[in-house]
């Protein structure tokens, strides 16, 4: 079984220091495939001991964030898959972004989708035709970071892993509700999961302590992986 993290991770790719996404990279035995800078920089890409054999970035969609598409193939087998992450952005119409995500799917015949800031369009997603839905849940939080698989091809239930105790600040304030990392197993060989960390430059303190927890949960489930 192949493993692949896919994030808004918030943090540059090439930045080696502790619990940085390179940092656990190189912990976990995976290496960063990224497409280069995008909206914000270089923040969204994947972590993965997949090959990935080609690499693009998109336009936002409607979104802050660039949708990146990545094909990946087990070196073993030959097994390979179309995997893209995209920050949806939150506070947006329902509706709209079901509709935005079947066509992103099918124009760029995508197998896996790692969405991050989905929370509230779980509903439009499970009512659209081509698609299945992986993480759904009324839990805040919970409901982050959902999986779109392309339809009809063999995947798990979704897992859904607990970060932290809360969320990280926002701009305002608040807290984010407690975050959830979505995992799935797509046609018998690979293991997605879907991220999303926070910045270190807004309360830096909490954030990486946040940071620290997230990673390491990722670095333990890819160790329980490879025990497997």
């Amino acid at each position: 079984m192949r493993f692949l993290v896919g994030a808004d991770w918030n943090a540059s790719p090439h930045n080696p220091a502790r619990f940085r996404p390179s940092w656990i990279a190189r912990a976990a035995g995976l290496h960063i495939a990224s497409a280069g800078p995008g909206a914000f920089g270089d923040i969204d890409y994947v972590l993965t001991d997949a090959a990935v054999t080609a690499r693009r970035r998109l336009p936002r969609f409607g979104s802050d964030h660039d949708l990146v598409i990545f094909a990946v193939r087990d070196p073993e087998t030959g097994a390979a898959l179309r995997v893209g992450t995209w920050n949806a952005l939150a506070g947006r119409d329902p509706s709209t972004v079901a509709g935005t995500v079947v066509s992103i799917v099918r124009r760029y015949e995508l197998d896996v989708l790692l969405l991050q800031e989905a929370t509230g369009y779980h509903r439009a997603l499970q009512r659209r035709d081509g698609i299945d839905l992986v993480g759904f849940s009324a839990v805040p939080g919970e409901a982050q970071n959902p999986i779109v698989i392309r339809s009809g091809l063999a995947h798990t239930c979704g897992h859904t892993v607990r970060l932290s105790r809360r969320g990280w600040p926002l701009a305002g304030g608040d807290l984010h509700a407690p975050i959830y990392a979505t995992s799935v197993e797509v046609d018998g060989w690979l293991r997605a999961w879907s991220v999303h960390l926070p910045n270190y430059e807004r309360s830096p303190d909490h954030n990486a302590a946040y940071r620290q927890a997230a990673l390491r949960t990722v670095l333990a489930a890819r160790r329980h992986q490879r025990r497997r």
